[in-house]
């Protein structure tokens, strides 16, 4: 079953970020969530910035996004040179509509 959440679990410190470009409204999206048990959620909050642009080849992509360490619950205490952070990167690819998985990478 598993042990008890520990306050650390449940830290706002703890963010979950998804990224996504919605190609039909051509917008970069973001979703976020905190601590283990994901709480908080926030869809397009105000404050970020994201940009897609394909490669010339139709081969593949770039995602650029700028998020304030405020939305990543980190204004207070954000990242300084040296600071070893913990990070897991997932890609989902699907069809142009969204509607079907096409691969992932982890």
């Amino acid at each position: 079953m598993g042990r008890p959440a520990s306050p650390a679990d449940l830290s706002d410190k703890l963010s979950f970020v998804v990224l996504w470009f919605y190609e039909p409204e051509q917008k970069a999206c973001i979703h976020l969530r905190y601590g283990m048990d994901l709480h908080g959620l926030k869809v397009n909050p105000p404050g970020y910035q994201g940009a897609y642009r394909k490669d010339a080849d139709g081969r593949g992509y770039t995602l650029e996004y700028s998020i304030p360490w405020s939305l990543l619950n980190a204004a207070d205490d954000p990242p300084r040179a040296g600071d070893e952070l913990a990070a897991m990167w997932l890609v989902h690819s699907g069809d142009p509509a969204g509607l079907k998985w096409q691969g992932q990478m982890i």
